[in-house]
């Protein structure tokens, strides 16, 4: 989870505008990246445009591209227009711990924050899956499982 958080190559964005007052959600996206560390990796079109907008090779490059389609079906007049950009939520360790009863309660800290939490167990169960829910009888499910 830590590699992909802070790979600078990862485009992990929710692009959104507001137009004429309007909010509008990116539909689609792509985009084409450059790393200087793996040039054999870089394709024929990430070439084209770092020379198209001559950007430094040396230098590693995301380029994105996203989608905003109109709500209505002619283009509207454009009086204001404004980009948010922001961050896709991420995955935060945090501690690791385990349960056995109803009623337990375990302590834990916000891995960021440092705040401390409780967490009580409400219900505390061993089920069984049905055998017939598994599509590939050729492999063999775990079927217990602990519902809390």
């Amino acid at each position: 989870m830590q590699i992909e958080a802070e790979n600078p190559m990862a485009i992990n964005i929710i692009p959104e505008i507001i137009l004429n007052d309007k909010t509008i959600s990116c539909s689609h996206g792509c985009g084409l990246s450059w790393n200087p560390c793996f040039s054999e990796l870089n394709g024929i079109e990430s070439e084209g445009v770092l020379k198209q907008y001559k950007l430094d090779p040396a230098s590693g490059w995301v380029i994105w591209r996203s989608a905003f389609p109109w709500s209505t079906t002619r283009r509207p007049q454009i009086s204001t227009l404004s980009v948010t950009i922001k961050h896709d939520p991420i995955e935060i360790s945090g501690s690791h711990f385990s349960v056995s009863t109803p009623g337990e309660c375990i302590d834990f800290s916000h891995p960021i924050t440092n705040c401390s939490y409780t967490l009580t167990v409400q219900e505390y169960e061993q089920q069984e899956i049905p055998t017939n829910r598994f599509i590939n009888n050729s492999y063999d499910f775990p079927t217990l499982y602990l519902s809390t």
